[in-house]
């Protein structure tokens, strides 16, 4: 269920192109015009938005794209769809952004993993503020980095799920932190969400890479089934 109102913020059309081109090779092109039609942007058919920093597509309206395809093709799917998404947008467009195309500098490639972990994260919210109003706050833990988007497009007024929906955010995420570690995986998930009442969208983003924590968990395992087997 959505609640509209005439106060929107509104997404840039690269972005919004670079998200109907994601889901037109994922879906093919009866895919896609089926979720527009359904998410009532039939304007959009075979008429993509320009790829420029205008404005025309408000927070609602990309939501009610971003989400159409839980009703059509279930959560599971859905999910999929949406980590893909994410992806292939920041990879298209958020990462030849000034402050983000310029990490490709030897003075930061060369700075270490968790510098430019934290670096990386401060960029992309600032980034992400700067071209879409998205107010993001970043709070910094021993362990993970807290992500909190209190206006978030991706559920922007979506009040139907008791599960977190903002999976296009967590891997636009996880793309951006690969791209700034050089290819090195790290691990985020959504804990909180607006669109099953918290007050904000929150992912929690792990310091440690992926393989890391894999490893970790490995170990801790290995060691508790030996314990329980010496008792």
């Amino acid at each position: 269920m959505y609640q509209t109102h005439q106060d929107d913020y509104f997404c840039l059309n690269m972005i919004v192109l670079s998200t109907m081109i994601a889901l037109e090779e994922l879906l093919g092109e009866n895919g896609i015009q089926d979720i527009l039609s359904k998410a009532n942007l039939s304007q959009f058919i075979n008429n993509y938005p320009t790829d420029d920093l205008d404005k025309n597509l408000c927070f609602a309206d990309f939501s009610s794209f971003i989400l159409t395809p839980v009703k059509i093709y279930g959560t599971r799917r859905a999910r999929s769809l949406a980590l893909k998404t994410g992806s292939y947008v920041f990879d298209t467009t958020l990462k030849d952004f000034g402050a983000i195309a310029s990490m490709v500098d030897p003075a930061f490639v060369d700075l270490p993993l968790r510098v430019k972990l934290r670096i990386g994260i401060f960029t992309i919210s600032k980034i992400i503020s700067y071209i879409s109003g998205q107010k993001i706050a970043i709070k910094e833990e021993i362990y993970i980095f807290i992500y909190s988007v209190h206006n978030c497009p991706v559920c922007w007024r979506y009040r139907d799920t008791d599960k977190p929906v903002c999976n296009f955010t967590v891997d636009l995420l996880k793309e951006g932190l690969k791209w700034f570690s050089d290819g090195i995986e790290f691990v985020v998930h959504e804990v909180k969400c607006i669109a099953m009442g918290d007050d904000v969208c929150e992912f929690e983003i792990q310091k440690e890479p992926r393989n890391m924590l894999e490893q970790n968990r490995g170990k801790i395992c290995a060691t508790y089934c030996c314990n329980s087997y010496i008792q």
